[in-house]
């Protein structure tokens, strides 16, 4: 196992789909989403630009760092994403853990590393009491636990058809 860097690759149209900051400004849409010819990718996205573009009004990353959306993108084993989450493991680790607190704000990258990767599922998982939200409702319940661990509906459906096989697979 090891943490994963979350990635802005997104075409145009997917920025419009999901992006607020994006159906506002169409043509940074076009601008910064990667370009396909035919089923190749011609040109990559501008990853930085989206990140401050869309991910800055999220995440409780700071308005006054605009660099904030894309340093602090989702990294871990669970991809905590935003400022806030990054400061308040970093400010929280020592409840958990008694070695010394990782500088996940000034070296974000430290997330993908172990055992922080691991740490920083945890910590999210408790801190943000997550097994809270399915109340028990089983298959029921993944709209509740997707909105409080990603905020919205984002990946709602492969998080249902993944319960689905669980519960296939376990039960």
């Amino acid at each position: 196992m090891r943490g994963k860097t979350e990635s802005f690759q997104f075409s145009a149209e997917t920025l419009l789909e999901f992006s607020k900051y994006y159906r506002e400004h169409s043509l940074e849409a076009k601008e910064d989403g990667y370009l396909k010819e035919g089923k190749n990718i011609i040109r990559r996205a501008d990853e930085q630009a989206i990140g401050r573009k869309h991910y800055l009004r999220l995440n409780g990353n700071r308005q006054t760092h605009p660099e904030d959306g894309y340093n602090f993108r989702g990294r871990g084993l669970i991809q905590i994403t935003g400022y806030e989450k990054y400061s308040t493991f970093q400010t929280k680790y020592n409840i958990y853990w008694s070695d010394s607190s990782p500088d996940s704000v000034n070296h974000p990258e430290i997330i993908n590393e172990m055992p922080y990767a691991i740490r920083s599922a945890i910590w999210f998982w408790l801190y943000s009491s997550v097994y809270t939200a399915d109340k028990g409702l089983g298959y029921n319940g993944v709209i509740a636990v997707t909105k409080k661990v990603n905020g919205g509906d984002m990946g709602l459906e492969e998080r249902q058809n993944a319960y689905k096989l669980c519960e296939e697979v376990f039960l």
